[in-house]
């Protein structure tokens, strides 16, 4: 993984010292945090451990292998937000946007977030064709165990499983924190248990079992994932102009103080859009704040957007020439980096800034590399910000309102 800005972020490299020597006391915490190896979860930054946690890892393989006896076709993922979008992203970046229309290619992801009639009629549909329950398995993966989209679509397809597929408590796999309210109904009806560990964030939990176990079962080759996250870990560590999550950091920052509040992360590859989106959760529920570390008012938060090749054809005319109030990283892997060289150029003309990430291909290990990035680039982030990375409290309020009809 490359990454590039000099002379085209239009940040002078002085403005950009100070950021790195202020953060050098916080990369000296991560190194202490680090060195508690795959069991350091004491704080929310412990998830940088997660992809050296070899008990983890044990769990999650021997699960897989038990549920795994050659015959499963669907693994219905019912999850929202952190529980899902990290999962999606490795998944739809490896097998492709359409894999689902692929028939030849099995187990398959079948990812159920939002409260959708529609969606459970499909699913109803994809259950009535099973004849085996070795065919499928009910996946819930949900940190707190009381979001309430989440328990309400386990409830439905739970019901409809009931009536089809015998033995289907067997087929159940509940990912949670331990003694959640979830995590108590999967010990009393004796489903299978994984644990997401207690003090990390859901948005961070992508190389826990919230995403190891459903890739691992659909053929996603987790080592490598895990390697290249261990790879970014050590090089996101270095307190120096060779840290490239806090150079990345620095730019995004230094920008946003002059005023420039969205950020664009430009994918050559549409199948990296999930990426993107996972990205974007990341960013904006670490920054968008309105109290700071010491209690006092705030507003804080960086807008994120995700692009594609399709938005050449919709919303490249605005990026071009409309308000200067973003900042873009244009990611592109190997052989798609000529699709985006023409409108790099055209931003260059305006001088509209920019920083680049050139991947040299679609992988495990790449893609285990750029999310370990962009998560300690948001961490950092949160750190100049003087704001909390690791809670939502906003985002609990609409919940309150939330009844089951």
């Amino acid at each position: 993984m490359e990454f590039r800005y000099k002379d085209i972020a239009l940040i002078k490299e002085e403005d950009i010292m100070p950021i790195i020597q202020e953060a050098e006391s916080y990369i000296f915490r991560l190194k202490k945090i680090s060195e508690r190896g795959g069991d350091g979860y004491e704080s929310p930054e412990g998830f940088i451990n997660l992809p050296f946690d070899a008990t983890i890892k044990k769990k999650v393989e021997d699960l897989a292998k038990e549920k795994n006896t050659g015959k499963l076709k669907y693994l219905f993922l019912v999850g929202i937000g952190g529980s899902e979008l990290g999962c999606q992203a490795i998944y739809e970046a490896i097998y492709g946007k359409i894999d689902n229309l692929i028939t030849s290619r099995l187990p398959k992801i079948i990812f159920i977030d939002t409260i959708s009639k529609k969606t459970i009629q499909s699913v109803q549909k994809i259950i009535s064709e099973i004849s085996n329950p070795e065919e499928i398995i009910l996946n819930i993966i949900c940190k707190s165990g009381t979001t309430f989209e989440i328990i309400n679509n386990f409830e439905d397809i739970y019901s409809i499983l009931k009536k089809k597929v015998d033995n289907i408590d067997k087929r159940i796999v509940i990912i949670t924190e331990k003694e959640s309210k979830l995590w108590s109904i999967a010990e009393e009806k004796n489903f299978s248990l994984l644990e997401i560990p207690k003090n990390i964030s859901g948005r961070y939990s992508v190389f826990s079992p919230v995403g190891l176990f459903p890739l691992l079962l659909t053929g996603i080759n987790i080592d490598k994932l895990l390697a290249g996250a261990k790879n970014m870990r050590s090089w996101c560590l270095d307190p120096a102009f060779s840290n490239i999550a806090i150079l990345s950091a620095s730019l995004i920052y230094l920008h946003n103080k002059n005023g420039i509040k969205i950020h664009n992360t430009f994918f050559s590859n549409p199948e990296m859009e999930a990426l993107g989106k996972w990205h974007s959760q990341v960013l904006a529920e670490s920054l968008g704040k309105d109290t700071d570390l010491q209690g006092e008012k705030t507003i804080s938060g960086i807008t994120p957007l995700v692009s594609t090749p399709v938005d050449f054809h919709s919303c490249l005319q605005l990026y071009l020439a409309g308000p200067k109030d973003k900042f873009t990283t244009f990611v592109s892997s190997a052989g798609m980096d000529l699709i985006m060289k023409g409108v790099k150029s055209a931003y260059q003309e305006r001088s509209l800034p920019f920083m680049e990430i050139d991947l040299p291909e679609i992988s495990e290990n790449v893609l285990g590399e750029f999310m370990q990035f962009k998560m300690m680039e948001v961490v950092f982030l949160a750190k100049l910000f003087n704001v909390n990375a690791f809670d939502q409290p906003a985002v609990e309020e609409y919940k309150k309102f939330l009844v089951r009809s």
